[in-house]
């Protein structure tokens, strides 16, 4: 009997994951949207629901894989070196970020051409998505009503999320990532034979996310 040679649905799945699929993917999309209107009309729908599917798998995949890592992380026997050095790699990429941001910002302007009641609009739209990672810049827009100006410590209590299951169903994402790295850290102190179980469905998770 002969090797059947022909169309292979996991070896198509396994091609479509290569991150090198990205770059014509980007490219067909950009001619597809830019000299085929009606094609990119049609597509829609399904870049809709593409996007949809990624986003219902950002919060499974975040609370799996930050949980996972940290509590792994602190149980081991080198997580003082491992710690220190993240925290140096962090420090030195914030500030990176930090620089090119002014620098960017000085040379561009960006919001430098709006009138007073865009920039306005635009300070609503910030204010109100502070605790995401998702800023919607769709929707109406409601007049925000003047609350206490919120500093830096205000800004960390706020992370703590007072339900994690309501976090979780309102999708708040910061307020997860500080539940998952406590979590975890606290999963790390755990006896092996009490979080191998716990760490094992993460990574199924993971995984399957």
């Amino acid at each position: 009997m002969t090797k059947n040679k022909g169309f292979n649905f996991y070896s198509l799945i396994k091609v479509l994951g290569n991150p090198w699929c990205i770059v014509p993917g980007i490219l067909l999309g950009l001619y597809i949207g830019i000299f085929q209107k009606d094609t990119a009309s049609m597509l829609t729908p399904f870049g809709n629901l593409y996007l949809e599917l990624l986003k219902m798998c950002v919060l499974p995949l975040l609370f799996s894989a930050i949980t996972m890592s940290v509590g792994r992380l602190i149980g081991s026997q080198d997580a003082n070196k491992y710690v220190k050095r993240i925290l140096i790699v962090f420090s030195i990429g914030l500030i990176g970020v930090s620089i090119i941001g002014v620098v960017v910002t000085l040379l561009t302007n960006p919001g430098g051409n709006l009138d007073d009641s865009s920039l306005t609009a635009l300070g609503i739209i910030v204010n109100k998505s502070q605790l995401d990672l998702e800023v919607s810049l769709t929707g109406e827009i409601i007049e925000e009503v003047v609350e206490p100006e919120i500093n830096l410590i205000s800004f960390l209590f706020n992370l703590v999320p007072e339900n994690i299951f309501a976090s979780l169903s309102e999708g708040n994402a910061l307020e997860i990532l500080f539940f998952a790295i406590v979590f975890g850290v606290a999963m790390g102190y755990l006896k092996q034979s009490y979080k191998e179980d716990v760490f094992n469905i993460l990574e199924t998770i993971f995984k399957a996310s």
